[in-house]
Protein backbone atom coordinates (compact mmCIF):
# COMPACT_ATOMS: atom_id res chain seq x y z
CA UNK A 1 0.00 0.00 0.00
CA UNK A 2 1.32 3.83 -0.96
CA UNK A 3 1.77 6.02 1.65
CA UNK A 4 0.27 9.06 1.54
CA UNK A 5 2.24 12.11 1.26
CA UNK A 6 1.44 15.17 3.42
CA UNK A 7 1.66 17.88 0.26
CA UNK A 8 1.90 21.28 1.05
CA UNK A 9 1.57 24.49 -0.74
CA UNK A 10 4.38 26.74 -0.58
CA UNK A 11 5.16 29.74 -2.62
CA UNK A 12 8.62 30.49 -3.24
CA UNK A 13 9.77 34.76 -3.64
CA UNK A 14 13.14 35.38 -4.42
CA UNK A 15 15.15 38.33 -4.75
CA UNK A 16 12.45 40.85 -4.20
CA UNK A 17 15.50 43.97 -3.82
CA UNK A 18 13.36 46.44 -1.28
CA UNK A 19 13.55 49.34 -2.01
CA UNK A 20 14.28 48.82 -5.73
CA UNK A 21 11.55 46.09 -6.02
CA UNK A 22 9.50 46.15 -9.34
CA UNK A 23 6.09 47.19 -7.89
CA UNK A 24 3.42 45.97 -10.61
CA UNK A 25 5.01 42.21 -10.48
CA UNK A 26 5.09 42.27 -6.68
CA UNK A 27 1.45 43.49 -6.83
CA UNK A 28 0.38 40.81 -8.75
CA UNK A 29 2.30 38.11 -6.30
CA UNK A 30 0.56 39.30 -3.73
CA UNK A 31 -2.68 39.39 -5.52
CA UNK A 32 -1.52 34.75 -6.21
CA UNK A 33 -1.02 34.97 -2.51
CA UNK A 34 -4.34 35.92 -1.43
CA UNK A 35 -5.91 34.06 -3.86
CA UNK A 36 -5.18 30.85 -3.03
CA UNK A 37 -4.59 29.04 0.35
CA UNK A 38 -0.40 28.70 1.32
CA UNK A 39 1.16 26.49 4.28
CA UNK A 40 4.32 28.61 4.28
CA UNK A 41 6.14 31.71 1.94
CA UNK A 42 9.93 31.28 1.81
CA UNK A 43 11.93 34.32 0.32
CA UNK A 44 14.79 33.24 -0.57
CA UNK A 45 16.98 36.07 -0.03
CA UNK A 46 18.06 39.82 -1.33
CA UNK A 47 14.32 40.86 0.13
CA UNK A 48 16.19 43.91 0.96
CA UNK A 49 18.79 45.54 -1.74
CA UNK A 50 21.02 47.41 0.94
CA UNK A 51 23.15 48.92 -1.64
CA UNK A 52 23.72 51.96 0.66
CA UNK A 53 26.32 49.28 3.22
CA UNK A 54 27.31 47.80 -0.22
CA UNK A 55 30.88 47.43 -0.36
CA UNK A 56 30.62 46.93 -4.13
CA UNK A 57 29.69 50.68 -3.68
CA UNK A 58 32.26 51.91 -1.13
CA UNK A 59 34.15 55.17 -2.12
CA UNK A 60 31.30 56.09 -5.25
CA UNK A 61 29.78 59.28 -4.13
CA UNK A 62 27.56 59.37 -6.80
CA UNK A 63 26.21 55.93 -6.48
CA UNK A 64 25.98 56.15 -2.75
CA UNK A 65 23.84 59.35 -3.40
CA UNK A 66 21.54 57.53 -5.24
CA UNK A 67 20.94 54.69 -2.64
CA UNK A 68 17.89 54.96 0.15
CA UNK A 69 19.16 55.25 3.81
CA UNK A 70 19.41 51.57 5.83
CA UNK A 71 16.14 53.14 8.23
CA UNK A 72 14.13 53.91 5.02
CA UNK A 73 15.04 50.31 3.73
CA UNK A 74 13.91 48.80 7.27
CA UNK A 75 10.61 50.75 6.76
CA UNK A 76 9.81 49.38 3.81
CA UNK A 77 10.63 45.94 4.60
CA UNK A 78 8.31 45.89 7.56
CA UNK A 79 5.87 47.18 5.61
CA UNK A 80 5.98 44.39 2.92
CA UNK A 81 6.63 41.37 6.05
CA UNK A 82 3.17 42.70 7.47
CA UNK A 83 1.62 42.79 4.31
CA UNK A 84 2.94 38.88 3.29
CA UNK A 85 1.91 37.49 7.05
CA UNK A 86 -1.69 39.40 7.07
CA UNK A 87 -1.88 37.62 3.31
CA UNK A 88 -0.58 34.59 4.13
CA UNK A 89 -2.49 33.92 7.43
CA UNK A 90 -5.96 35.41 6.10
CA UNK A 91 -6.35 31.97 4.80
CA UNK A 92 -4.45 29.57 6.92
CA UNK A 93 -3.78 30.84 10.24
CA UNK A 94 -0.72 28.42 11.11
CA UNK A 95 1.36 30.02 7.71
CA UNK A 96 4.79 30.23 7.93
CA UNK A 97 7.04 33.08 6.60
CA UNK A 98 10.39 32.22 6.04
CA UNK A 99 13.21 34.30 5.04
CA UNK A 100 16.67 32.82 3.67
CA UNK A 101 19.58 35.27 4.38
CA UNK A 102 20.69 36.55 0.58
CA UNK A 103 23.92 38.07 0.04
CA UNK A 104 22.25 41.22 0.39
CA UNK A 105 21.11 40.64 3.84
CA UNK A 106 24.82 39.57 4.42
CA UNK A 107 25.99 42.66 3.59
CA UNK A 108 25.02 44.22 7.03
CA UNK A 109 27.32 41.67 9.02
CA UNK A 110 30.12 42.99 6.48
CA UNK A 111 29.46 46.53 7.32
CA UNK A 112 29.93 46.19 10.65
CA UNK A 113 33.88 44.76 10.16
CA UNK A 114 34.77 48.71 9.96
CA UNK A 115 32.63 50.05 13.37
CA UNK A 116 31.83 46.94 15.18
CA UNK A 117 30.07 49.41 17.61
CA UNK A 118 27.34 49.39 14.90
CA UNK A 119 26.21 45.47 15.13
CA UNK A 120 22.99 46.03 16.42
CA UNK A 121 21.85 48.92 14.38
CA UNK A 122 22.89 46.28 11.30
CA UNK A 123 20.94 43.17 13.13
CA UNK A 124 18.44 42.80 10.84
CA UNK A 125 16.59 39.63 12.28
CA UNK A 126 16.48 42.04 15.41
CA UNK A 127 15.60 45.73 14.36
CA UNK A 128 12.57 43.47 12.17
CA UNK A 129 11.59 41.68 15.47
CA UNK A 130 11.22 38.79 13.25
CA UNK A 131 10.87 36.65 15.68
CA UNK A 132 8.59 38.38 17.06
CA UNK A 133 6.64 38.78 14.15
CA UNK A 134 6.89 34.74 13.65
CA UNK A 135 9.33 35.05 10.52
CA UNK A 136 11.65 32.48 10.52
CA UNK A 137 15.25 34.02 9.63
CA UNK A 138 17.55 31.16 8.22
CA UNK A 139 20.87 32.60 7.76
CA UNK A 140 22.77 31.20 5.41
CA UNK A 141 26.12 32.73 4.79
CA UNK A 142 29.15 32.34 6.81
CA UNK A 143 32.25 34.66 7.03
Amino acid sequence: MKKRMNAKNIIVLPDVHIPWEDERTLWAVERYMADHQWDELIQLGDLMDLGCISHWNEGKAKTMSEQSQFEDDLGMTELALDRWLKILRANNKEAKLTWIEGNHENWAKQAVEKPPSLEKTFDIPTRLSLKQRGVNWVPFWTD
